[in-house]
């Protein structure tokens, strides 16, 4: 019984959230190849399928200033409900996607990390223990956080951001 209302609670929940959500994507990186160009796209394809309108294409260099700089603009700019951080998330000393972004998480969702961790290991093993990805709440606004590769794109975007953006920003900002 317990179940069947909270199914029944989801469903609604999803039902008035809606399904369109604006969004800015922030690709970090020191040049962008052909590659990341079309895994951007196909970011844009995947939020579009699911009835959200990309309003923002920014890039930035991997500089912690210049991340938290573009970073704030998408914040202050009201006609955003989601943020979606591409690149430069690894372990190397240059990768401070994370490291920048951190300042602005108000509310986080670890459960998000822990998801996409699980979906890359289930993928390609051992390695997805350097995939970091974050995700978290500010200012009433989703941001997300995760490498601009193919499989990033595939399992993070396609599978866990854009069927649930809409019902994820509608819970921030109750």
């Amino acid at each position: 019984m317990d179940r069947e209302l909270t199914q029944m609670s989801r469903g609604k929940r999803r039902e008035t959230a809606g399904a369109g959500s604006s969004v800015a994507i922030v690709a970090v990186g020191d040049a962008f190849s052909e590659e990341d160009e079309e895994l951007l796209s196909k970011a844009r394809e995947y939020l579009r399928d699911e009835g959200h309108t990309v309003v923002r294409l920014d890039r930035a260099s991997p500089s912690f200033d210049d991340i938290q700089s573009v970073l704030r603009q998408c914040m202050e700019d009201g006609n955003i409900a989601s943020i979606i951080v591409m690149g430069r998330t690894g372990v190397s000393a240059r990768d401070l996607t994370l490291e920048a972004v951190n300042h602005f998480a108000e509310k986080e969702m670890p459960a998000f990390s822990a998801v996409f961790s699980m979906m890359c290991y289930e993928e390609v093993g051992a390695p997805a223990i350097v995939q970091r990805a974050e995700a978290f709440g500010s200012e009433g606004k989703a941001v997300f956080v995760i490498p601009l590769s193919k499989l990033a794109v595939k399992k993070a975007v396609k599978r866990l951001i854009a069927p649930h953006l809409s019902e994820i920003v509608m819970n921030l900002r109750e």
